[in-house]
């Protein structure tokens, strides 16, 4: 899997398209597009992503005692995706 581009993202309406709910950008740092095109709902939902998965690394590692609980076990599912795993 190719590195993805470092967080934090944030979701910005097309400045051009002024008020077009369907062309939402995802910046990375230094105005990186990451994605474009799309709705603002999936532009916010994308650029939360590093900050979700930063969450999720944390609790696994709050969560390591339990490693065999259900929630441990989803988390670690979780961050495999994330990062190309399966």
């Amino acid at each position: 899997m190719s590195k993805h581009t470092p967080g934090p993202w944030d979701a910005r309406n097309n400045p051009w398209e002024d008020g077009d709910p369907d062309n939402w950008y995802v910046l990375g740092k230094g105005e990186d597009v990451v994605a474009s095109g799309l709705p603002c709902a999936d532009a916010r939902l994308i650029a939360a992503a590093p900050d979700l998965l930063a969450l999720l690394k944390r609790h696994q590692v709050a969560a390591w005692c339990e490693e065999d609980s259900d929630l441990a076990v989803e988390t670690r599912a979780a961050i495999a995706k994330a990062e190309g795993g399966s």
